[in-house]
């Protein structure tokens, strides 16, 4: 623990000693197990290169949609409801994985997905399939590697095979590349007359909401946790460590108020007897609930889709591991292929080496072998030398070997020089056909563990298209709307009802026959809150000290971006501790719900222009540099704020076109020729 933290735990001690231990304050703060948030960017950005989507409109009209972007600003100019949010929102699936952003009868057309985009300098490509339920790949190439090829298994980096893990497994993708957590906080259930509180956390659709910013969401900063999005994208010290200690005092409120219900109930002079008896008669009542047809049917279902979600939970890893041995085995086929061909290559080099090496042993002994074959021939004349053959039994020096005749030349020298070269030969030939046998021997050995291993890949492909093939998904589907509709003609408020008056006088019942007090326990729950206030306040009081000249830095930007857009109206911004913020508009403050509709996209776009240049000009932040802008015009701009926006982005554009990427939608043709990278549209044309 550093020293800041330890003049905390030891300001803490001191004033609660009498009813806390030192280790219990640090056990409850647990700052060492906290990560220690770093305001520094990470330098990270978000790049879109390419999208592609493929389908067939109602009318039998193919799509077949295919788009290019680049870094810097990015202008599509078409006019209303021709395609525009569409195709963001396709591009927002692909990104997040619900597919629920697209209209229902858009949907239904759109069959598969391609999106291209870089995380600095390394390149991705995502490939969905929408034709029956949502599958998803993520690949570690570029788009173009896998138009041109598309079977890159060895470069797969996750496959989900339904929208729900699809969208787990892009969340976990993207907060290891930009450094996200999930701020947490605390919320009532859904369930009626509970006040049991549950653990909700963001997501990386959460943080979504700060890159996809729509005309229609304006009023909305940054999503339904404004705040704690905010401090997640300026990542300031101790964030994380607050959040987590708010979110510990909150379940111990909690947990006092169930403590105090307690003592209320204990209090009660009711007998046990009363209590048994009120109990019996809410059991029999649930009885006679329970054993009704509507309800026994929604009991079996709900039996039945619990056990779906468990099969296909199992499925799903079943097929996790199978396609992950599958990429093992087939990156193993690839090295055994590669050096199997370099054997082969050089088993067919040696067997060219020993074929030619026998033609020359051969040609050699037949011209050894042609003196011996002339010699025993009784001729008259030579046909060599030419000579009268007279045969004697005496020959002296060098003679022909046909003719016998004296013959200057080197014949005998040059036959015993073939002999031994012919000898050396064969020594060469025995040792390239042992080195051939050798050859022959592993290309054999590395065939079969090439066929075995294609064996093991056939016999996983087969598994994992039995497994894909299932159709547990359409009958959890089908389950699930069977539910949804007995439950719109089932009335279950007066069973819950029931559920909760029997949960509490079970408690009662079992305090009551306990006898014991709880009182000790709710005072130590009231000093651990105060505890829990003072920590989350000198920490708080500490980030805010330290983070001083990052908010004025963001606050500066944010207002020279909004004086950019034409409101000269607000004239000072303010944020507090809690990050909420406040404008000064004609002297006096408002919150942004409060600013008028037709400025507050203005606003909100002032405010992640100014995020993303807090992170490229001054290091800071955990923004990804990239904005999707849909209809920035659609409110009722005046001509300042469109003047204003037109300045604005050309700066952008000449100052951080290699820095970020801002892909705009608009019907506003008085933005043609703002920006170089734009495609313009004609009027009554669709995008697809």
């Amino acid at each position: 623990m550093n020293k800041e933290f330890t003049k905390i735990v030891e300001k803490l001690y001191d004033k609660y000693s009498n009813q806390l231990t030192k280790e219990e304050i640090i056990d409850l703060l647990n700052i060492e197990d906290t990560a220690i948030d770093i305001p520094l960017s990470t330098g990270k950005r978000l790049i879109i290169e390419y999208i592609e989507f493929s389908g067939e409109k109602q009318t039998g009209e193919p799509i077949n949609f295919k788009e290019n972007f680049s870094s810097g600003i990015n202008m599509i100019i078409a006019d209303n409801l021709k395609g525009k949010s569409t195709l963001f929102k396709i591009i927002k699936t692909a990104l997040v994985g619900n597919d629920n952003y697209i209209k229902p009868d858009v949907k239904q057309w759109i069959k598969c997905i391609v999106l291209g985009f870089k995380i600095n300098d390394k390149r991705y490509t995502i490939s969905m399939d929408l034709e029956k339920r949502t599958k998803g790949k993520l690949y570690n190439c570029s788009f173009e590697d896998y138009l041109k090829d598309g079977d890159l298994s060895e470069l797969l980096i996750f496959e989900a095979n339904s929208n729900i893990e699809y969208e787990s497994q892009i969340q976990e993708f993207f907060f290891n590349q930009f450094s996200y957590f999930s701020m947490k906080w605390t919320q009532k259930t859904s369930l009626k007359d509970s006040n049991e509180l549950i653990e909700s956390g963001s997501s990386w659709k959460t943080y979504f909401k700060t890159i996809y910013l729509e005309s229609r969401d304006s009023t909305s900063f940054y999503g339904g946790q404004d705040q704690k999005t905010f401090q997640m994208l300026l990542a300031l010290e101790h964030t994380q460590l607050i959040n987590k200690l708010t979110v510990k005092k909150e379940l111990t409120q909690s947990s006092l108020s169930k403590q105090l219900d307690v003592m209320d109930s204990i209090n009660d002079d009711t007998e046990v007897s009363d209590l048994k008896a009120d109990l019996k008669k809410i059991e029999q009542k649930l009885n006679e609930i329970r054993n009704s047809r509507s309800s026994m049917d929604l009991l079996n279902l709900k039996n039945q889709r619990k056990s779906l979600k468990l099969e296909i939970s199992e499925l799903n890893v079943k097929l996790s591991t199978l396609y992950k041995q599958r990429k093992v085995f087939i990156a193993e086929k690839e090295l055994k292929k590669k050096e199997l061909d370099g054997f082969g290559f050089e088993y067919s080099r040696i067997s060219n080496e020993i074929y030619k090496t026998q033609r020359f042993i051969n040609d050699i002994n037949e011209y050894l072998e042609v003196g011996q074959f002339f010699s025993a021939l009784e001729i008259k004349y030579c046909p060599s030398c030419n000579h009268q053959v007279v045969h004697s039994n005496t020959e002296t020096g060098n003679t022909c070997p046909l003719c016998h005749e004296i013959a200057v030349n080197d014949d005998v020298e040059q036959k015993h020089n073939y002999s031994e070269k012919a000898d050396e030969l064969e020594k060469t030939l025995k040792q390239m056909l042992r080195e051939k046998e050798l050859l022959g021997e592993k290309k054999k050995v590395l065939n079969e563990e090439v066929n075995r291993i294609e064996g093991f890949i056939e016999s996983h492909q087969k598994d994992i298209s039995r497994l894909e093939e299932n159709d547990k998904e359409d009958n959890l589907d089908v389950i699930n709307r069977t539910i949804e509709k007995i439950q719109n003609e089932y009335d279950d408020s007066q069973e819950k009802e029931l559920i909760a008056q029997q949960a509490v006088l079970m408690f009662r019942l079992a305090e009551k026959e306990k006898g014991n007090s709880k009182l000790s326990d709710v005072e130590k729950l009231k000093v651990i809150i105060k505890m829990f206030d003072d920590a989350i306040i000198d920490i708080d009081n500490l980030r805010f000290e330290k983070s001083k000249k990052i908010i004025e830095d963001l606050k500066k930007s944010m207002l020279n971006e909004i004086h950019d857009f034409g409101l000269t109206s607000i004239t000072d911004i303010i944020i507090d501790k809690k990050f909420n913020i406040t404008y000064v508009q004609n002297n006096v403050m408002v919150k942004f719900s409060e600013i008028a509709e037709g400025e507050q996209l203005r606003v909100k776009l002032a405010f992640y222009l100014s995020l993303i240049q807090l992170d490229i000009e001054k290091n800071h932040g955990r923004h990804t540099r990239f904005l999707i802008v849909d209809s920035p015009n659609k409110e009722e701009g005046d001509t300042a704020y469109l003047e204003g926006l037109k300045e604005v982005l050309n700066q952008i554009q000449l100052k951080y076109y290699d820095q970020l990427q801002i892909i705009i939608g608009t019907a506003t043709r008085e933005f043609a020729g703002v920006v170089k990278n734009e495609k313009i549209y004609e009027k009554g044309e669709y995008l697809f």
